[in-house]
């Protein structure tokens, strides 16, 4: 059974910026974005809806940030142009 060490072998981010992304050894990446932000804009659409019923869906991008930490490593040269994600 082979074992991968993440820094040498792949990468692993989350979509999220919670402590356990810092505390982890080694600390993953993630993309993070504004929990405020988020809730903000879930109660105003939930808030619009309840007033008229009906309407077109919503589509709405808040801004994000990429925070890199150590986990993160380049690709191995033979790596190619594929992209897998779980």
């Amino acid at each position: 059974m082979k074992t991968l060490l993440s820094t040498m072998a792949i990468s692993i981010m989350r979509f999220d910026d919670l402590d356990p992304a810092e505390t982890t050894n080694p600390a993953l990446p993630s993309v993070s974005q504004s929990a405020y932000q988020l809730g903000t804009m879930a109660a105003r659409i939930l808030l619009d809806r309840i007033d008229e019923e009906t309407g077109p869906p919503k589509y709405i991008v808040l801004p994000t940030s990429l925070k890199l930490r150590e986990s993160l490593a380049p690709p191995p040269e033979n790596f190619g142009s594929g992209v897998m994600a779980l």
